[in-house]
């Protein structure tokens, strides 16, 4: 149960929401004194604007034992089973219970795969992570099958995850035979873009680093935009955009902005033990472990982006 102790549109924008997928999200307008109640299987999240409000709620979580003993592992299993409407986010939720764990199940997996035959996009792309070892499971490793799941993904769904996962494959893959290493950074370039019109927070980073390095075609200053580049490391919210961004505001002689976004870096936890490990466990939101960097070809003179 989400209590909200402000008022939507005067002390905060956006906040709590439920969704279908990450491509689609409603803000549910909550003032204070307003809740609502939801089950854990609602697709659900928090994104306040950045726009100087800000949001405080009180949350409760209720388990059903008088012990507080944990069953969640219990509760997804019969609507798994009922099949028809609803299922698959029953199905991918069960079979969330069941991976990643440092003995991963088969178990799992085919629930998962179950959901995926249902045309749900998160347990494709989940299903895609395996096949790339970026997610514990027995499955063979197989770009392939990946590339095709994320591809599947995204037809079914325009899941921003999946345009996330596939941009990173195909840099990993380098040119397919015939194409030229523009070809790729055009089309990575898009799928970043396609993702983060979905609001994929990583994949608006990493635009800002396609601008800044001019990876993106059409940029100025040879191949690259700066501005272009500042301003998609503001709009993507992380600490490494803030402090990239503060960067940039110091290359153009604005202090006051530099300042600022280093110090949003800061509190945020930018260069702390802290953040980088809650940037493994959490990812990019959509699935855990999904690494921001990514393998951006060297340039002309050994220049690579740094890690960040």
């Amino acid at each position: 149960m989400v209590i909200s102790l402000s008022d939507y549109g005067s002390e905060y924008r956006g906040g709590i929401y439920v969704a279908h997928g990450r491509a689609s999200k409603r803000n549910l307008p909550l003032s204070r004194g307003d809740a609502v109640a939801h089950q854990s299987d609602l697709l659900h999240g928090v994104k306040v604007r950045d726009d100087g409000g800000e949001r405080w709620s009180w949350v409760l979580w209720y388990r059903d034992s008088a012990r507080c003993e944990d069953h969640s592992a219990e509760w997804y299993e019969p609507c798994a089973h009922e099949g028809g409407e609803g299922s698959a986010i029953c199905q991918h939720m069960h079979a969330n219970t069941r991976i990643g764990s440092e003995e991963p199940t088969d178990d799992g997996i085919a629930w998962l795969q179950r959901a995926a035959e249902q045309g749900l996009a998160s347990s494709m792309v989940k299903l895609a992570r395996a096949h790339l070892k970026q997610l514990g499971s027995r499955l063979a490793f197989s770009p392939t099958e990946a590339e095709r799941l994320y591809r599947e993904a995204i037809h079914r769904a325009d899941e921003p995850d999946a345009h996330f996962g596939l941009a990173q494959l195909l840099l990993q893959k380098g040119p397919a035979a015939g194409a030229t290493p523009r070809q790729l950074l055009n089309e990575v370039v898009a799928l970043l873009e396609a993702a983060a019109k979905g609001g994929h927070e990583y994949a608006m980073f990493n635009l800002g680093i396609a601008h800044l390095y001019g990876y993106a075609e059409g940029g100025v200053e040879g191949g690259r935009d700066v501005e272009l580049a500042g301003q998609w490391f503001e709009a993507c919210g992380l600490a490494e955009g803030f402090e990239a961004a503060s960067m940039y505001y110091a290359s153009t002689g604005d202090q006051v902005k530099a300042q600022e976004y280093k110090r949003r870096a800061a509190t945020m936890g930018y260069g702390t033990a802290w953040r980088r490990t809650a940037r493994q466990h959490v990812g990019s939101g959509g699935a855990g472990g999904v690494e921001l960097n990514m393998a951006w070809p060297t340039l002309a003179g050994g220049v690579v982006p740094p890690a960040w």
